[in-house]
């Protein structure tokens, strides 16, 4: 049974723009922000946030919304939030039952623990998940959809909030030091993410305009610590900045850098806030966060108390994390030129073609032929590419015209978008895959039209593809002669048609 609730939903923001100065982020500001940084400040948050269930909707949301404001502004932010009203879907009455080879129902009610003060509320919340408390179960269960609903969340989403708001402290604390971005710096608190990412999606629907993304990047934070390792993933372009940074960072447990022991960054999934970013658009996407999986998420007992006992005794781990995303916001914020490897783009669309054939044998005779426009027109971008991913390695210092050189990197990107496709299909590059529901996949077209044995449609997805490239070339062209200091002037690459 569920009841219809209207609910206030806040999309709480905080910017800041300040004068620029000269010398490479991380050179000159790693050592304050490991000093910055604090465990302490991130626990005190986290109990504050984490104090009382909140779903979206709810007074205790509300409350923790304003909270979160409070600490913006006390770390000398200027907050500012975008409010709409949406229908919420409140559960009032859940049930299981078994009906072979015994009939049987179900307690769904959590257990209360007397070690831990907050689940004494046990019976007034209905769980997110349906399970047996006391794993009676003698028959299969049909386990189906839900009514998502967090309780404290102290994992998920206060932990991640924490260590947001301490990067938002501690950078603009390196503000008043002399930090000088290139470029402004935004931090999102979306309401309704469990509801279906309802507050990121809005968020995203008003700023889906022209050619031009959204954003340059955009970095997530859903849950900072749910297990003991690194989980880092990321979309090509934003990689090869995130393994600079995790070299620098060290792992609290074995102090070994986080770049030995993370491994390779996947796909990011659709099933955070980051979706409507990777649905929607091109925008280059990084997920971070200390593990996947953790026993009590979305139950009672994800609370203050489970964390500081078990999932992150003295915050070492958020803080830690806290970091990697403080130094990553200044690599990608503070050069004149926007770091994003474009070659990373090119080699996972070949990797991944690659990998399409190896799935479908059968394409392996035909495929290669098809691709032959696309594989031209990537051999042009990638002269384009390397040369702005070697002048972003080789010129790391700010510069007051960074938003010249800005534009043609968002419409280089913006290149790779197919705007009015279906959601997890707004990117040519990646999108949602439709074996998981929520997992992500490269160039989700070409594949599903390679499964299905369709030339025809992996044709014409193959010709998308070569006329993003070529678009993307040009745009890398123009930013390159413009900071070699010359003036481009307009034309279309030859060898790509036009959709």
């Amino acid at each position: 049974m569920v009841a219809a609730t209207v609910a206030t939903l806040a999309i709480l923001v905080a910017g800041f723009f300040i004068l620029r100065g000269r010398r490479p982020f991380v050179r000159r500001f790693r050592a304050d922000v490991e000093r910055l940084v604090s465990p302490g400040r991130i626990g005190e948050t986290l109990e504050v946030l984490a104090k009382s269930p909140h779903r979206a909707g709810t007074p205790a949301n509300a409350a923790a919304a304003d909270e979160i404001a409070r600490r913006l502004t006390a770390a000398g932010l200027k907050p500012w939030s975008d409010v709409h009203e949406v229908e919420l879907w409140e559960p009032v009455a859940l049930s299981l039952a078994l009906t072979k080879p015994v009939a049987k129902n179900f307690d769904l009610h959590e257990r209360a623990l007397a070690e831990d003060p907050a689940t004494a509320v046990a019976k007034e919340e209905l769980p997110f998940l349906a399970y047996a408390p006391d794993a009676d179960v003698e028959a299969p269960v049909v386990y189906g959809s839900h009514i998502d609903a967090w309780v404290y969340g102290a994992v998920d989403p206060s932990s991640g909030t924490a260590a947001v708001l301490e990067v938002a402290t501690v950078l603009a604390a390196l503000a008043d030091r002399g930090w000088a971005p290139s470029r402004p710096v935004v931090f999102a608190f979306f309401d309704g993410e469990e509801f279906g990412m309802l507050g990121s999606t809005r968020f995203l629907e008003t700023r889906l305009t022209g050619a031009d993304l959204p954003a340059l990047a955009f970095l997530d934070v859903d849950s900072a610590v749910r297990a003991n390792d690194l989980y880092a993933s990321t979309t090509p372009g934003l990689r090869g900045p995130l393994a600079e940074v995790l070299a620098l960072v060290n792992d609290p447990d074995s102090g070994k850098s986080l770049r030995e022991s993370s491994g390779e960054p996947a796909l990011p999934g659709f099933s955070s806030d980051a979706a409507p970013f990777l649905g929607f658009s091109a925008t280059p996407v990084a997920a971070l966060g200390f593990g996947r999986w953790y026993g009590s998420t979305h139950t009672l007992y994800d609370t203050a108390t489970w964390l500081k006992r078990f999932g992150d005794p003295g915050f070492l781990r958020t803080a830690t994390l806290a970091r990697v995303v403080a130094l990553y916001v200044g690599v990608l914020a503070t050069p004149r030129f926007f770091p994003l490897r474009f070659a990373e783009l090119s080699d996972f669309t070949n990797r991944e073609i690659r990998e399409i054939q190896g799935r479908h044998p059968a394409s392996i005779g035909w495929v290669p032929q098809a691709a032959r426009s696309l594989t031209s027109q990537i051999e042009g971008f990638e002269a384009g590419a390397r040369a702005w991913d070697g002048r972003t390695r080789a010129s790391r210092g700010p510069g007051k015209d960074a938003g010249r050189f800005d534009r043609n990197v968002s419409l280089a990107l913006g290149a790779f978008g197919a705007p009015g496709e279906s959601f997890g299909r707004g990117c040519r590059l990646w999108g949602l895959s439709p074996e998981t529901g929520c997992g992500a996949v490269g160039l989700p077209a070409l594949e599903e039209a390679v499964s299905r044995s369709d030339r025809a449609a992996a044709a014409r997805e193959i010709d998308h593809l070569a006329v993003a490239f070529s678009r993307a070339r040009e745009q890398l062209v123009i930013a390159n002669l413009l900071a070699d200091g010359g003036r481009p002037t307009r034309r279309v690459s030859a060898g790509a048609r036009r959709p």
